[in-house]
Parts: structure tokens; sequence; C-alpha cells
């Protein structure tokens, strides 16, 4: 048997192990730095009630009555005056809100960046910025601003957490703005190719190289497009720019 535990709201006693049903919808709050409401998810779980009838699953909120998991649940609910069917966690906040949510709607990676930054984590206004800015895939502006070359589940693990810290921003600024200045220099048949993932992390990864230069990359490539192909593996695209890089270079000057 589970051991009772009681939270007082609002002058009523709520056992957490109790399932409610509201109707005072009144009593809902949403939990800041939480999702604001999805216009297309609310659009298709009301035309599914329109046509399947209400499903009753539970909300769960935490002792606040801050909503956890059932915010668009609780809009609709209030649009058509119905009650809801309420289970109570107590202690449970942001982490387990996005928790409940990757089970459902996934949250991408804007959603947690202004989740973060609404709670006071500045560095995710950074991100936000920093995407508007240079349209890059998320998970890679994500470890150019930890100054890495490549995402990965490790690096989205620190972003979800909150630990996520900008390494340098003036560098992350001067490396994005690189992977887009090359561009204009791929052959026509290979214009996609600058937009990879992998080729972006590679070039990064080649950046690394205290004798790299960007402007010595650029002439390579501008007078020899044809030596960079399609490829899967962010190692061939490194070889391939490594290869560019050293191409005619003799001594000294070659870096790889």
């Amino acid at each position: 048997m589970k051991h009772k535990q009681f939270i007082i709201f609002r002058g009523v006693e709520y056992d957490v192990n109790y399932i409610y049903t509201i109707d005072d919808l009144t009593l809902f709050a949403t939990l800041k730095g939480n999702r604001s409401l999805d216009l297309k998810n609310l659009s298709n779980l009301r035309n599914k009630i329109t046509k399947d009838g209400w499903l009753d699953t539970i909300i769960i909120v935490n002792e606040n009555f801050e909503i956890i998991d059932g915010q668009h649940r609780i809009y609709l609910a209030k649009e058509l005056g119905l009650s809801v069917t309420v289970v109570i966690r107590n202690g449970w906040g942001l982490h387990e809100a996005i928790m409940m949510n990757i089970t459902g709607k996934r949250w991408d990676d804007d959603d947690i960046a202004q989740s973060h930054y609404e709670n006071g984590r500045s560095e995710y206004g950074h991100y936000l910025t920093f995407r508007d800015s240079f349209s890059l895939p998320t998970q890679l502006s994500v470890a150019i601003l930890m100054g890495r070359a490549a995402g990965g589940e490790g690096t989205r693990k620190i972003f979800s957490s909150g630990e996520f810290k900008v390494a340098d921003l003036d560098q992350a600024y001067s490396n994005a703005a690189f992977l887009l200045a090359v561009r204009p220099y791929f052959i026509p048949e290979r214009k996609s190719i600058p937009h990879k993932s992998n080729f972006m992390s590679a070039l990064l990864q080649c950046m690394k190289n205290k004798g790299f230069k960007q402007s010595r990359f650029i002439e390579q490539l501008k007078a020899w497009p044809a030596k960079i192909v399609d490829c899967t593996r962010t190692e061939e695209f490194e070889r391939q720019i490594q290869n560019l890089y050293d191409f005619h270079a003799r001594g000294k000057d070659r870096i790889f």
C-alpha cells in the first residue's frame, strides 16, 4: 500500500496518490518555462475530439496545480466546458514536463532553449539568436557554441539539462560565418555538399588545426572545387578537406 501524502491547495486537502475529477478549470496554471501552446497540435486534438469524442486521459499537475502534462487538453476542456481527470505529483517541475512531453510531441531544441531562457539561463538566449542568425542545423549550432566540431547525444543531454555554456561567442560567430562563406565556391552539381552537417563538422574539425587559414582554404576551393565530392562520413570529408588544403603546398606550408 502506498503511503498517503497530502498537499493543501487553496484551502483544500488533496491526496497526491488519488485521481481527481475537477470541474473548476480556473485552478490550473501554466508552468513557467513550459512550451507555448502549439496551434497545429491544438487543431489536431480538437479535430480528434470532434470525431471520436472527449478522451478523458489523466492530466498531471504539481502541488501548485501547474500543468506538467496536458496543457492542450486543459485548454480544450475550458473551450468545451468539460471536467478533467487529474493526478497530483508533489515536487514536479520543468524537468518532468520535458520528460513527459518527450513521450508525446517531442520537444525540439528551440522549445528547450526557450524554456531555459525564460527561467533565467541567459546562455540559451545566445543559442536562439545564433540559430536565427545562421539557420544552421540545431545540433550543429549547439556544438559550435560549445566549441565543438559536432553534436551528439552527449551534447544534447547537456543542452536539455540546462547546463549548456557558450565557450567563446565571438569564435562561434566567426566559425559559423566561415561555414556560410565557402558555399558559393562549390560547383553547381555539388552545391548541396556545404549544407550537410557532416561536411560542416569535418570543416570545423580541420579548422581546429592552428595552422589553418580560412583565406587559404577559400583560394584552394576556388581553384579546385571538384576535389570535394559527396560522401556519407565526416571522416571522409575531413580527408578531402585536408588534401585540398595541402594540394600543391610544400614543406612547412603543409599542415595536415
